[in-house]
């Protein structure tokens, strides 16, 4: 050991204050900022890093199109790229996914897409009727503008600097009003009213599992796990209220048994990325009522039917299942009949869904779980001091589970005991 490991050990540590996914996902909105800023003429010598050639200096690998900032960045800078953002149609458009994703999704020069005006003599500000982004998605400027403002990197050579509180009371602003004109562009049908991803109901939800469990091969296309991978990933986000990724990455090892229930653990979540409360047991229990969405009978099947390797880990081994599963999953919903009722748009449903319907569905029930018995199933923050006090317990978590497994909760089968069959199911696990 010596002082060099220890700087390059520090370094590292330095940069790695994110999940590389979010990283990334910031590094993108940096590379749609700066290009913004290299395009207002009248800005972007105050704003970048200017060579010899009049062109503005890029950094280096994996932040490579993002142009250098002067930084700290001035209020009146930050003022002005803001104010670009909130006019620029070109920033709601659809973003593509794949490898090459994000130089897909850079926006134009600001100069050839910012509208600067609406009509000759209208007094209606610029962006008036024009479909921006959504507020979500500007608050989310700010957040990468911030993170990479104090960010330290020697392979991008970045050198971070304090994030000024004018610059943030400024942006805070800003944000404000933008949300305001957003909640105006609704309200006259400029802007869509949906954002994100929609919840399917109870009869889209055993539409989808029963679909999954009929799937066949299709030539080279599909393979009988298709559909037994799809099905228990769908069950498995919504009886654990979990997000895509932290299924994709469930391990073997945190799979057991308590009494009647399958219990599971997620090692981190995005609401605890150390992983200091996510070890609370999740349970999972049986519905022998509806198999089409029995989690434990899909479990069993999965695991009987899946050739494994000793050294395997995680449950769904493989790079990327979370995308494998998106992708199964828009298959199967454009190819379900257009009878079956979703109880949404099929152009909302994605792996977020899933989680969606878990939390509607058990808040929904009369007498049911509490708001924040789900919360923390979900893994999802209950405020600053509860989060200090209030974990999860046996009885409640037992309570959310059951009803996520869609047990009759006014019915003498919301608390039955699993059968002998379906014990000798799971014990394959």
């Amino acid at each position: 050991m010596n002082a060099a490991i220890l700087a390059a050990v520090a370094q590292g540590q330095q940069e790695r204050t994110l999940f590389e996914s979010s990283k990334q996902g910031y590094i993108s909105k940096m590379r749609t900022m700066t290009k913004i800023l290299n395009g207002i003429v009248d800005v972007r010598e105050n704003a970048l890093v200017i060579n010899e050639e009049n062109n503005a200096v890029e950094h280096i690998g994996s932040a490579h199109g993002v142009y250098r900032l002067i930084l700290p960045i001035s209020v009146n800078n930050a003022q002005l790229l803001f104010a670009a953002l909130s006019i620029d149609p070109t920033l709601a458009k659809k973003r593509k996914r794949g490898p090459n994703a994000a130089e897909d999704n850079i926006a134009p020069t600001a100069a050839a897409t910012i509208i600067h005006a609406t009509e000759p003599g209208s007094t209606n500000p610029p962006g008036f009727n024009v479909h921006t982004v959504s507020a979500q998605t500007y608050q989310n400027y700010k957040s990468a503008l911030k993170w990479w403002h104090e960010f330290d990197s020697v392979s991008m050579d970045k050198v971070g600097h304090l994030w000024p509180p004018d610059v943030d009371k400024s942006i805070a602003k800003q944000i404000a009003s933008y949300k305001r004109d957003v909640g105006s562009k609704k309200r006259r049908g400029v802007m869509k009213h949906k954002e994100g991803k929609s919840p399917y109901n109870l009869a889209g939800y055993i539409a989808l599992c029963t679909y999954f469990g009929l799937m066949r091969p299709d030539q080279h296309k599909k393979t009988w796990l298709e559909g037994m991978f799809g099905g228990l990933f769908t069950k498995l986000s919504v009886n654990t209220i979990g997000r895509s990724d932290n299924v994709d990455d469930l391990l073997l090892e945190n799979i057991d048994w308590e009494n009647d229930a399958m219990t599971l653990r997620f090692e981190t979540t995005k609401s605890d990325q150390a992983g200091e409360t996510t070890s609370d047991v999740k349970r999972i229990f049986a519905n022998q009522f509806q198999p089409a969405i029995c989690t434990i009978f899909a479990m069993a099947v999965y695991t009987w039917c899946k050739r494994r390797n000793p050294e395997d880990k995680h449950l769904f081994d493989g790079v990327d299942q979370n995308k494998r599963y998106y992708n199964i999953l828009l298959t199967v919903v454009s190819e379900l009949p257009a009878a079956v009722d979703l109880g949404c748009s099929r152009e909302d449903i994605g792996t977020h869904s899933n989680r969606k319907f878990a939390e509607s569905t058990s808040v929904s029930k009369l007498d049911g779980p509490s708001r924040t018995q789900v919360c923390l199933r979900a893994g999802q923050s209950v405020g600053r001091s509860q989060d200090c006090y209030m974990f999860s317990e046996e009885d409640g978590d037992s309570l959310v589970g059951r009803t996520v497994a869609q047990l009759k909760f006014d019915a003498d089968q919301f608390d039955i005991l699993l059968s002998f069959q379906s014990k000798h199911l799971s014990s394959a696990l």
